[in-house]
């Protein structure tokens, strides 16, 4: 662990006294920062709410089917998500935690991107066995229970937040860090893992289902002309039989 230590490292902003230095180091940033609280935050708020609202409205009319309750799934963690986003509005300062405070916050961020990035893998693989029904019993049932779904999903965001927020390398819990969602002092594989299993994983797995669906859909198209050549040499060797 000693060889991972990374809290040598610094924050830009607090690397040097020089007020121009950190203006200069933070510049790009924090305009970033403003550009997305100003354009992103505010529709991604509103447009949350209304799903939510009219999520309820649904539920009161009628029964909910597993589709909406997967969006309404995906809505409170993209929701969480955004509210987790105000821990930089501080910049160029940064939240002045524990260790351990700032590897619970994490543990949380993480928690809730992986839950939403699996949640849309779930939504993909909903939609593709409902074109083409599995065989197995037990898939079968955790098809119909969105239920069961949801909860495997969360199970497995937070097994793997458990596992990034472990490569942290924290070694002095009390001691006092400037702290971020994603935190400067974590070990080179936190970036690696997190990048794997909440990018790489979900992005290949859409691909594979939408390739499959692909094929399938125009399999039909490929066997109707075979189909048709056959009808058409059974019907000529009827008329040479008369």
């Amino acid at each position: 662990m000693i060889s991972h230590n990374m809290t040598w490292i610094r924050y830009p902003s607090h690397s040097s006294t020089n007020v121009e230095d950190i203006i200069s180091s933070q510049n790009v940033i924090s305009r970033f920062m403003h550009g997305y609280f100003a354009l992103f935050v505010p529709p991604g708020l509103l447009a949350g709410i209304v799903i939510l609202v009219m999520f309820v409205k649904t539920c009161t009319r009628r029964a909910s089917e597993k589709l909406d309750a997967l969006i309404l799934a995906h809505t409170i963690s993209s929701l969480l998500m955004i509210l987790f986003s105000f821990t930089v509005t501080a910049r160029p300062n940064y939240l002045q935690v524990t260790y351990l405070e700032c590897g619970t916050l994490s543990f949380f961020f993480n928690l809730v991107y992986f839950g939403s990035q699996y949640l849309v893998v779930l939504m993909v693989l909903s939609f593709h066995l409902h074109r083409h029904p599995p065989q197995n019993a037990l898939i079968i049932r955790a098809h119909q229970n969105p239920m069961v779904s949801i909860g495997f999903v969360l199970m497995w965001a937070f097994c793997t937040a458990l596992i990034v927020v472990a490569l942290l390398g924290i070694e002095d819990y009390h001691g006092r860090t400037a702290c971020q969602l994603d935190p400067l002092f974590a070990w080179p594989e936190y970036e690696i893992i997190k990048f794997t299993f909440g990018f790489g994983v979900p992005s290949l797995f859409h691909l594979f289902c939408f390739t499959l669906l692909l094929i399938k859909g125009t399999r039909p198209e490929i066997q109707s002309p075979r189909q048709s050549d056959h009808f058409e040499d059974t019907e000529k060797y009827r008329d040479t039989q008369k």
